[in-house]
């Protein structure tokens, strides 16, 4: 486990960890560290403080939208399961296979692999999958 570029601890496998995760870290440093990434070419987990969690936007892949972006008129997107909605600023495509989601205010805990959705009031608009955070 890495904080602050620097190495503080070992895990038992990156595949049980997840970002935003607190507990079972087994690392005292007399204030509260989260999982912020997961490095796993480098087999690295990367602490840092809950306002290192917050990202203003993430990359989306393997999407799906059940109505053409250009109808979209005031989308919102949950990046989780009971996460709360967050108003997005912009949607600009990357290529033929990404896009940049930006929102209008940081949102915490964008994780690599999980589903982000999108809504216009209660209509579901579309969604992918999360490659990676911007921060």
């Amino acid at each position: 486990m890495v904080y602050k570029d620097k190495i503080i601890g070992t895990h038992s496998g990156i595949q049980w960890y997840t970002i935003g995760q607190r507990k079972g870290l087994g690392i005292p440093l007399g204030k509260p560290l989260y999982i912020i990434d997961l490095d796993f070419k480098e087999n690295k987990i990367i602490l840092g403080e809950e306002k290192d969690l917050f990202s203003k936007g993430l990359i989306l892949e393997d999407f799906n939208f059940h109505l053409p972006l250009n109808l979209w008129i005031n989308p919102s997107a949950q990046i989780r399961y009971k996460a709360p909605i967050a108003k997005v600023k912009d949607i600009i495509k990357n290529n033929n296979k990404e896009y940049r989601i930006l929102f209008e205010t940081p949102v915490k805990g964008v994780t690599p692999g999980q589903v982000c959705v999108f809504y216009e009031n209660d209509f579901l608009l579309g969604g992918g999958v999360i490659k990676r955070a911007i921060k």
